[in-house]
């Protein structure tokens, strides 16, 4: 799963059943929805190295949201930080767009809201998956109940990201430019 896809994957990989997956849905839906207007998502052709420079000075307030690929990457945050920041790359001839979004998700603004989340969310009773199921915030299997809830916060170095392409990568154990390639292509599909 990708971002909200995170969900569906918990339900698909026996993770959550349906009713829980409706409730983290429903949940996060409606505390996320406190965030709107908080910010601006953009989406830029830059790899994350590329993304991390153009970020300098700026990471208390515009995170990398999603590494969609090798040059897929979606930042989130402050609008007036990804403002300039699309103004910068269009000057420099870099593909980027303003996502149509209403909330800045993966991006510093949601930590204000992690408390109400887990606290609605204590009910959960997930189980360990019964296929193989990964995540796209730690960009690894789940290997236990306790990486499921990775979705539920950050890292422990405040990271943001979706690590869509991660995911894809260890598909494809040993080829590790097709990988990317194929990564780049559907970060391009999902719009990123």
């Amino acid at each position: 799963g990708h971002s909200a896809g995170e969900v569906a994957s918990a339900y698909a990989g026996g993770i959550l059943d349906l009713e829980q997956a409706i409730l983290v849905i429903y949940e996060r839906s409606r505390i996320q929805a406190k965030a709107a207007g908080l910010g601006k998502m953009l989406a830029v052709g830059l790899s994350e190295a590329g993304a991390k420079e153009v970020l300098r000075g700026r990471e208390a307030t515009v995170s990398i949201a999603a590494v969609n690929g090798p040059s897929a990457v979606t930042l989130s945050g402050a609008a007036e930080g990804i403002t300039a920041i699309a103004a910068e790359l269009e000057q420099k001839g870099v593909f980027n767009r303003i996502l149509k979004v209403e909330v800045p998700y993966h991006s510093p603004a949601m930590d204000a809201l992690k408390p109400e989340l887990t606290r609605c969310l204590a009910s959960l009773t997930p189980k360990l998956p019964a296929i193989t199921t990964y995540s796209t915030v730690t960009g690894a299997r789940v290997e236990g109940v306790a990486s499921f809830y990775s979705f539920l916060s950050t890292t422990p170095q405040g990271d943001f990201r979706v690590l869509f392409s991660d995911c894809v990568a260890d598909q494809f154990r040993g080829s590790r430019e097709m990988a990317e390639r194929l990564a780049d292509a559907l970060g391009t599909e999902l719009g990123a």
